[in-house]
């Protein structure tokens, strides 16, 4: 890695290895390729996976739920799974309503999701996720009584 550390942090990386948050990850290999994908330069950051322009050797980041945007952090070309992008390439979780009088629906609980095909009504959910058990062993109809 190449790592010349100054207080237990490296302040420089050697080649195919980009300075992430005081440490030198490898480029080429997971978890450094989803951040930087060529860096030189001391571990500068050259090319930024998610499609950013890098900034003083940094990349910055998209916006929430967006794994790769174009141009601008807003412009949003993949999603982070439980994200849906809309027309105007934003990215929206599968839980929340979108668009002009939110003509594009949240489905409760849905982890993975699509938008409508038609561009409005419920998302198109194909995975949901079942909501914990509360732990209290039986109904909240509030018929108890408290004594």
């Amino acid at each position: 890695s190449g790592c010349k550390a100054s207080g237990g942090k490296c302040t420089e990386c050697g080649a195919n290895y980009a300075l992430l948050s005081g440490g030198c990850y490898n480029t080429q290999k997971l978890p450094g390729s989803s951040v930087c994908t060529a860096a030189q330069n001391k571990g500068q950051c050259q090319t930024c996976a998610n499609g950013q322009s890098p900034a003083g050797g940094k990349c910055p980041a998209c916006t929430e739920g967006c794994v790769k945007c174009a141009g601008s952090k807003e412009t949003c070309t993949d999603c982070l799974a439980g994200y849906y992008k809309t027309i105007d390439n934003k990215c929206v979780k599968c839980t929340a309503s979108s668009g002009d009088n939110n003509q594009i629906t949240g489905v409760e609980n849905c982890i993975s999701c699509a938008p409508p095909a038609g561009g409005s009504g419920p998302v198109t959910c194909y995975v949901t996720q079942q909501k914990a058990d509360d732990g209290t062993g039986g109904d909240t109809g509030g018929d108890s009584t408290n004594r």
